[in-house]
């Protein structure tokens, strides 16, 4: 299953990425790191994210502020 993580690269969203990556395939999406980059202000870079990631099975959301 491909699973994107948005908030993959900060401490609980890391977490869910080490978790999943043994059994399936992992796109970790972060403010400033990981496989993506997203700023979920912006409508138009989400739409980005979407279109950069390509078809996917489950996306999990571990984003908030620090």
């Amino acid at each position: 299953m491909r699973v994107i993580v948005v908030g993959g690269t900060g401490t609980i969203g890391s977490a869910v990425v080490a978790a999943l990556s043994g059994r399936h395939e992992v796109v970790a999406v972060g403010r400033n790191r990981g496989a993506v980059q997203v700023d979920l202000a912006s409508p138009d870079s989400i739409r980005t994210m979407f279109r950069s990631v390509g078809k996917f099975d489950a996306v999990i959301s571990a984003a908030g502020q620090a």
